[in-house]
């Protein structure tokens, strides 16, 4: 099992050219927006929303907070 962060960071090194990265990119921001279905997703790729990071907050808070501006 794996955190949020690592499952896209993996995808990232398989891509080959800026259009497979583009591709994930787009990929990673709709994993990001989806309203229902989250945590199935999250299941059926191994992912593991519990994962903590430091201080006590959570993997996937952090990769949250990587999309707000």
């Amino acid at each position: 099992m794996m955190n949020i962060k690592e499952y896209f960071d993996n995808l990232y090194k398989t891509a080959t050219t800026d259009e497979e990265w583009e591709k994930i990119n787009e990929y990673e921001h709709s994993v990001y927006e989806m309203e229902e279905g989250f945590e199935d997703w999250a299941t059926a790729h191994n992912i593991d929303l519990s994962a903590m990071g430091a201080h006590g907050i959570t993997v996937l808070q952090y990769w949250a907070w990587d999309f707000e501006d």
